[in-house]
């Protein structure tokens, strides 16, 4: 409301497609790859999850129809609520949106292991408790099982959270130095053009910081990256510096950065040409080099 639409840009602009049929293949490829570098096992947790949530709401329904008399119980309610928000929120990630997942969008994981995960460890251990001929009761077994589930999400959770980015690399920290840095050789006001991990250099930074991705800006924004029209949006916007994690080639001379990045959208990308000799700055730091040009970059090439 406050910028006179109703739809924020960061949800048109992951909604972006280069045709009428989107696939989110990015999302799809996190859900089935257990060695993620950046978030581990996490999806494929998700992915587990998913398909648990299919397997309940298929149960319930084929229950259903073949007893039409037969009624949900009122612990039920909740469990299939939930199950079935999990797949309509899978369903509109893989084929309403066309990026990557950060990892606070698992979120249907922790309502799942509050909600339906334990409802139908009860529902199983009620019915096993008809046949059941163990030593240890069957309520301890699925007690055991269930813990060790959650504790298991718990340690992904932990492991892969915000609790582990300071003791390794930490782009944040990354972009708090070089900000430092820039607060002090370049003089304000500046204008600068950044696209992935745009938001904590923008935090640190004494200047104006123009989200190259879309995921905070305007419509026309949205539109330049489509039509492939940004390096004049930039210039119009009164961009001074663009700055990248993305290495260049080495040796080049001329080199084009795409935005958003292919590795994290799978909808439309905009071309900034950048060219060696109006490059500013290569910041490095203990895990990463940071790299700045003067914009325009190659003038009227």
């Amino acid at each position: 409301m406050v910028f006179g639409h109703m739809i924020p840009t960061s949800g048109l602009a992951k909604s972006m497609r280069n045709d009428s049929f989107l696939f989110n293949s990015n999302f799809l490829a996190q859900m089935i790859s257990p060695n993620n570098p950046v978030d581990g096992m996490l999806w494929v947790v998700f992915s587990g999850v998913f398909l648990f949530s299919v397997g309940y709401v298929s149960w319930s329904l084929f229950i259903k129809l073949k007893n039409r008399e037969a009624s949900l119980s009122e612990s039920a309610y909740v469990p299939i609520v939930v199950a079935s928000f999990f797949i309509v929120f899978t369903a509109y990630q893989l084929f309403r949106t066309s990026w990557v997942l950060w990892r606070w969008y698992a979120y249907p994981v922790l309502l799942a292991s509050v909600f339906l995960i334990p409802h139908v460890s009860e529902r199983i251990e009620q019915h096993l408790k008809k046949y059941d001929t163990f030593r240890i009761p069957v309520r301890v077994i699925t007690e055991a099982v269930v813990a060790l589930l959650l504790i298991r999400m718990s340690i992904v959770g932990i492991r892969w959270g915000y609790w582990r980015e300071p003791i390794g690399p930490s782009f944040k920290y990354e972009n708090y130095l070089v900000a430092k840095a820039l607060n002090k050789d370049v003089p304000p006001p500046a204008v600068f053009g950044m696209g992935d991990r745009a938001g904590s250099f923008a935090y640190f930074l004494n200047g104006d910081v123009l989200q190259l991705e879309g995921l905070v800006g305007d419509y026309d924004l949205l539109r330049a990256i489509e039509t492939n029209t940004l390096m004049d949006y930039m210039s119009e916007f009164g961009v001074q510096y663009v700055t990248s994690y993305v290495e260049p080639p080495p040796r080049y001379s001329r080199w084009t950065l795409f935005s958003p990045s292919p590795q994290l959208s799978s909808g439309p990308h905009a071309e900034i040409l950048l060219c060696k000799q109006t490059e500013f700055l290569r910041f490095r730091t203990q895990h990463t080099t940071i790299y700045i040009w003067k914009w325009p970059s190659c003038g009227s090439e």
